[in-house]
């Protein structure tokens, strides 16, 4: 059976320095998702955290979105099978820490199983 892949794009919105966004993306409430790459635009002053809006944390502090992306580092790719469960809501929060507006957009890439 062929897979499609699908991707689910987590945009900031233009936040002026110093600001932050929280962003609830609600996953398909259909399928499960099969988390295989992570990418980001990789502004290198964007911090982004993760958690699931129940209030577990995948991220133990803000991680910087240079780190799974932009010119020099292409995204990260998923060693072990991550599946997002149907109807999974997860909250991620970007925050610009210099001295410009930016715009940041995460890209989960994978599969609907």
């Amino acid at each position: 059976m062929f897979k499609f892949p699908f991707v689910y794009v987590i945009s900031s919105g233009s936040l002026t320095a110093g600001t932050s966004s929280a962003i609830t993306q609600v996953f398909s409430s259909v399928k499960d998702f099969k988390l295989r790459y992570i990418r980001s635009t990789g502004n290198s002053d964007m911090t982004l955290s993760i958690n699931e809006v129940s209030g577990n944390n995948f991220t133990s502090a803000a991680l910087n979105t240079s780190l799974i992306g932009g010119v020099t580092n292409n995204g990260v790719p998923v060693m072990d099978d991550i599946i997002i469960p149907k109807g999974t809501q997860i909250k991620f929060t970007f925050t610009n820490g210099g001295a410009s507006t930016v715009t940041e957009q995460l890209q989960l890439w994978g599969y609907e199983v």
